[in-house]
């Protein structure tokens, strides 16, 4: 068992890949408890809208826009097989529901080495006993051994994964490979020969199938190197353990084209999953909708802006923390460039128990859930440092953020 001191220092390499400076105050390392009833609530919100958002856009519905943005940049042929359902959406706890404002379709799944990390550093502290702590890597590894035939596993990345992120996701390896007992290595897609089947630089090591670290960032100088290999993948005799069709469904404008289809019956479904859809997804418009955008005009404060095919912040606008004249000149200019942007509704997020720290609020924290095939297998949590966007629809950009994860109450 280790003390709190030690665990604090132990996460130290994580917060600090994440953004935090070692000398940087207002980070807490302690975790944020739920209840069983709590996760039981969450697991049944994603059960049921995850697979209805992926179901409608692999079926092309709705979808043209994503369809014209994606086939101008890469080419992926149409899948052979559909693989299970693996995403990290980013959500805010509002009201004690998860409200899901980016959807994170099998995008890589940044933080899964981390979060792993943590976890296993909470259950070895003493003062958490009384909370549960996922083994997310158990529950990677089930599907990876689900989709190998036993020879050998390549999670392949791309140059955007260095460092120690680069050693956290070798050592997550490791624990998958001791769980599986199915050889794992972790390589740059430069040294993958997939005719041979083999690594550059790796004797004695053969594979079958192939699960991608990265996801594709299209204003990336490895994109179209990185999407060929992707291609050649799909069309050669090695398994691709990640749906290329899920690359279709954009983080933030699919759920807007979701939500619109919904309105205008293209989408058809009971009332107790229009029920769990709409109070899961947090509302999302088109500029197209000239209601909303009018009401975005003189509500600023209600919304927030949000270019599409972008991550980490980048592109985010929050109305409540912009200036009136920036606010509409951005309008503006997302509207005459003909970008392509979405309106959210800003939702701000509930207090949170810490343990220890009953009610403090984690300032921008948003929550990743890792859905793993029709289960919740772990959850970080990402929170600002020194910022004032509490409670936002968004980490901003470049900001230091500060990383913890979610136990659940034993009791």
């Amino acid at each position: 068992m280790i003390t709190s001191e030690q665990l604090s220092e132990e996460m130290r390499p994580y917060l600090e890949s994440f953004g935090v400076k070692r000398e940087q105050q207002g980070f807490q390392t302690d975790p944020i408890e739920i209840s069983k009833q709590t996760l039981d609530l969450w697991n049944e919100q994603l059960r049921v809208t995850l697979p209805l958002v992926r179901e409608h856009f692999h079926h092309g519905l709705g979808s043209r826009e994503t369809e014209e943005f994606l086939s101008a940049r890469i080419s992926f042929p149409k899948r052979r097989t559909v693989y299970p359902l693996i995403a990290r959406p980013d959500c805010i706890i509002n009201d004690g529901k998860l409200k899901l404002i980016e959807l994170n379709f099998d995008s890589g799944l940044g933080g899964i080495w981390q979060t792993s990390y943590v976890n296993k550093l909470y259950r070895s502290c003493g003062q958490y006993s009384n909370l549960c702590f996922s083994p997310i890597e158990v529950h990677f590894a089930k599907i990876l051994k689900n989709f190998s035939n036993g020879t050998g596993v390549v999670l392949a990345h791309t140059a955007r994964l260095s460092g120690r992120n680069l050693l956290a996701a070798n050592t997550f390896a490791r624990e998958i490979e001791n769980i599986t007992n199915i050889e794992i290595v972790v390589s740059h897609y430069s040294n993958i020969d997939l005719n041979t089947k083999t690594i550059k630089g790796i004797s004695k090591f053969s594979f079958d199938a192939i699960y991608r670290l990265d996801w594709l960032r299209l204003d990336d100088p490895e994109a179209a190197e990185f999407s060929q290999f992707i291609n050649q993948v799909e069309t050669s005799s090695v398994r691709m353990l990640s749906d290329t069709n899920d690359m279709k469904i954009e983080d933030k404008i699919s759920i807007a084209r979701f939500l619109d289809d919904i309105s205008t019956d293209r989408v058809k479904l009971g009332a107790y999953e229009k029920d769990v859809v709409l109070s899961t997804l947090v509302p999302t418009y088109l500029p197209s909708n000239t209601t909303v955008l009018q009401s975005a005009r003189e509500k600023k404060d209600s919304y927030v802006i949000k270019k599409s095919y972008t991550s980490g912040g980048e592109g985010v606008t929050v109305g409540a923390y912009s200036k009136s004249d920036h606010w509409e000149k951005e309008l503006n200019r997302l509207i005459s460039s003909n970008e392509s942007f979405v309106l959210q509704e800003r939702v701000v997020g509930d207090e949170v128990i810490r343990s220890g720290f009953c009610g403090s609020v984690l300032p921008g924290s948003v929550f990743g859930p890792y859905f793993f095939d029709n289960d919740i297998s772990g959850i970080l949590v990402r929170y600002l440092i020194g910022g004032e966007h509490a409670g936002v629809s968004g980490l901003k950009s470049g900001a230091s953020m500060g990383i913890c994860s979610v136990g659940v109450s034993n009791v």
